[in-house]
């Protein structure tokens, strides 16, 4: 391009000099060039400009000297490099600027007449756009970096044909990663925590095959006694013109704070949901001390009074226990006793309490399935699951409806595994729970079985009902889903394994027959009022009992009158020795003694440490039939086996 231009440049010259009328056109040419275009001699003297060098008025740039228009500091430079085309008949280029700020691009092309340089054609092209773009990238570069780590965000790009991982020196950080190796999708892999790995591999996986990121948060696998770092990954996946996936351009972001707030969050939520809690309690405790005591006087004062009385006690004790079996299943500490029950006669039993509870505007139906097989459950827990079942709606229906109670049996499928891993295929009892209230939103309709969830106005409610529903139906190995629409009620079906048996083991569910005998126990408890019952009523059945207050003291007593003890009633919970290490003890001197274990607990078998056939677990409150049953069994077993 340059010898063309040249070439024309001389041809204009003798043109010029023939009086050839195309020199006009040529002229109009170099004039239009977007290109600033001189010819100066070879002491830098400008003998022709084009409009661009002259920015529009070339005739003031003719007769000047080039040296004028370079910043001092360049002037040497220009003034040699001129010399050097002049010297070496070559081309030249350099990049500068001019005393008025522009920057430019200039080649210098030599002139030749009769084998010498006589004048020098200089191209220069304006970059001053290009600086000024390059210049605010490199502002714009400096300001998303600083954005960037004040935001605690690094940057990452996987090739995924290649497997080549490139990380920001910010990400690096963030993983903790101090290597100077090329980088694979591994390496990330290995700087997650061990226990987020999986969820962060199939993020992966997931992009890989649908071309759509799923958003991750995940710990940094900790090193030494580094701080739990969580980081939220980010990404988009890259494709080229085919349509194909190249690349996945990722960002992680530093969410340990809002991680760290979000705990804090949840544990003043639950601070002020306990505390609501706890006022509940009281009062619900504080009605039956009430009635216990009440009745308790009215039978002192009145011995005709005295069975009815006794009934009343009863009862208050029975609706304590089921109180603390509800705050023991909510806190995953009650464990429950599954057997098969029969689900309606449970329903009856519950419904005609809850009638009680319900107002009248609200209509009750029970549906139930004849031919229902019996359900691997918990009579009490079912008691539970209804009672917050029948409650919720009650509240949903502020002005009244109808709540219907239905029962089925049916056959699950896998279209539950995903929401309820711990769920079999195969056939269930179905109690469906519907009401005719206002129904649920989405965002409700995502949350109700959360902790301490509530929409509830303040005082009104705590946000345990259904995550308690939902830990015991999970404990029974059930499901539960709900199918709600605004304005149209909601419905919740509970599904509990079928016991596949019909009709229900009548002997089975007979209470304890209250059954003595003559041997000697050894009942060890440190509450004082309990040991003081238990003893009582032992004793009254024809045992002889021998009492410690503690661990120690009941390996002390049971070594002194180990010839003469049947049966150890031991209770888990006790101070100075652990229960554990005494059990472990009395076995380790007779491994075949009869050991009956106490607890209010359901963990009674952890906190034993070491257990073994035959050991029997009572769970705190049982009645009298149930212990006086398990000492015979227990000492019967023992017998026969000798």
């Amino acid at each position: 391009m340059l010898a063309e231009i040249l070439r024309e440049l001389q041809e204009l010259r003798a043109e010029r000099r023939a009086g050839d009328p195309d020199a006009r056109w040529m002229r109009l040419v170099l004039d239009n060039a977007l290109d600033a275009i001189t010819i100066v001699d070879p002491d830098g003297t400008i003998r022709y400009a084009n409009h661009m060098a002259g920015r529009g008025d070339p005739t003031k740039l003719v007769g000047h000297n080039t040296l004028d228009l370079v910043p001092a500091a360049a002037r040497t430079r220009w003034r040699d490099l001129l010399r050097s085309v002049v010297d070496t008949g070559e081309t030249k280029t350099c990049e500068l600027e001019s005393v008025s700020g522009y920057a430019w691009y200039a080649r210098l092309v030599p002139i030749k007449e009769a084998g010498r340089v006589t004048s020098i054609l200089n191209i220069s092209t304006d970059l001053t756009p290009l600086r000024e773009a390059e210049r605010e990238l490199h502002r714009t570069e400096q300001d998303l970096g600083m954005a960037l780590e004040a935001a605690r965000v690094g940057l990452w790009r996987w090739n995924i044909a290649r497997d080549e991982l490139v990380w920001d020196q910010a990400s690096r950080e963030l993983f903790r990663y101090e290597g100077d190796a090329p980088l694979t999708i591994a390496d990330y892999l290995g700087c997650v925590h061990p226990e987020d790995r999986a969820r962060v591999s199939k993020a992966l996986d997931h992009a890989r095959a649908t071309g759509e990121w799923q958003h991750v948060e995940h710990r940094v696998a900790p090193r030494d006694s580094d701080e739990t770092r969580w980081l939220l990954a980010r990404a988009r996946v890259l494709t080229n013109d085919r349509g194909e996936m190249t690349d996945i351009l990722g960002a992680a972001v530093d969410i340990t704070t809002v991680k760290s707030l979000e705990f804090q969050l949840r544990q003043s939520q639950k601070l002020e949901a306990v505390g609501q809690l706890a006022g509940g309690i009281a009062h619900d405790f504080n009605n039956l001390i009430l009635v216990i005591n009440l009745s308790a006087q009215a039978a002192e004062l009145d011995p005709s009074e005295a069975e009815s009385s006794l009934a009343s006690i009863r009862h208050a004790a029975d609706r304590a226990a089921a109180l603390a079996r509800q705050l023991l299943a909510f806190s995953h500490r009650h464990e429950f006793t599954i057997s098969a029950i029969d689900v309606n006669a449970s329903i009856e039993s519950t419904l005609r309490l809850l009638r009680r509870v319900l107002p009248e505007t609200i209509r009750v139906d029970f549906v139930p399935e004849h031919d229902l097989l019996p359900a691997q459950a918990d009579a009490g827990g079912l008691e539970q699951i209804l009672t917050n079942l029948c409650i919720n709606a009650r509240d949903a229906m502020e002005r009244g409806g109808r709540l219907t109670i239905a029962t089925a049996n049916v056959v699950v499928d896998d279209r539950y595994r995903d929401s309820h891993p711990w769920a079999q295929p195969g056939p269930y009892v179905q109690i469906s729970v519907t009401d005719t209230g206002a129904g649920m939103s989405s965002t409700v309709h995502n949350r109700i079985f959360e902790p301490f969830f509530t929409t509830k106005e303040a005082g009104r409610g705590t946000g345990l009902g259904l995550a308690t529903v939902y830990g015991i139906i999970k404990q029974f190995h059930g499901i539960i889903d709900v199918d709600t629409t605004v304005g149209h009620g909601t419905t919740f079906k509970v599904f509990l394994p079928s016991a596949r048996q019909h009709p229900l083991d009548e002997e089975a569910a007979l209470p304890g027959v209250m059954t003595g005998g003559t041997e000697t126990l050894l009942l060890a408890e440190d509450e004082q009022i309990v040991r003081d019952v238990l003893s009582q009523l032992l004793r009254r059945a024809g045992y002889s009992v021998i009492t410690a207050t503690d661990g120690d003291k009941a390996l002390a007593t049971f070594r002194d009158h180990r010839a003469e003890i049947s049966l150890v009633l031991l209770d888990l919970v006790m101070p100075r020795m652990a229960a554990s290490d005494a059990l472990e003890e009395i076995l380790q001197t007779d491994p075949e003694m009869p050991i009956i274990l106490s607890s209010g607990y359901a963990d009674a078998q952890a906190l034993a440490g070491s257990t073994r056939e035959g050991m029997v677990l009572l769970h705190k409150p049982f009645d009298a039939g149930e212990l006086l049953q398990a000492v015979r069994s227990a000492i019967d077993r023992r017998n026969v086996q000798r």
